[in-house]
């Protein structure tokens, strides 16, 4: 049996600062524009994490000038309802949820599928955060 008591917890870092080599943060993609920060209308859809979309996901999919009959708001709350009903259907437990949205990608053709891929991981300061990535980019 052990004794609880006396063992010691080592509460100091195994690592000091000078071993950090480089550290792009999520602040430091959503400053730089490679993560587009779309909590706001997340919260309103009724996700309570913080949530971004790739530079890839916000250009391809959601801000499309190019094809008149949609709008980008429109686009991401589509996005987003079709992701919140997913993550509500997950069966166990999960941090990656694909979801495929139809989207007008072409104009004057019909909506196809867009794969997506959701992943719920821990920001910068460890909280729960969701990013959402085209399905062929990395993470």
């Amino acid at each position: 049996m052990i004794n609880t008591e006396t063992i010691a917890v080592r509460s100091e870092s195994i690592f000091n600062e000078s071993d950090l080599i480089y550290a792009f943060t999520r602040a430091d993609a959503i400053r730089d524009g490679t993560l587009l920060d779309i909590s706001e209308l997340a919260r309103e859809v009724g996700i309570k994490f913080s949530l971004c979309v790739t530079s890839a996901v916000w250009h391809d999919v959601l801000e499309r000038n190019d094809i008149p009959e949609t709008d980008t708001v429109g686009r991401c709350w589509d996005m987003l309802t079709i992701l919140r009903y997913a993550i509500k259907s997950a069966s166990g437990s999960t941090d990656i949820v694909r979801i495929a949205p139809l989207f007008v990608m072409t104009p004057n053709k019909p909506p196809v599928p867009v794969l997506l891929r959701a992943q719920c991981h821990g920001g910068d300061n460890l909280e729960p955060v969701i990013t959402i990535f085209k399905a062929d980019e990395a993470d």
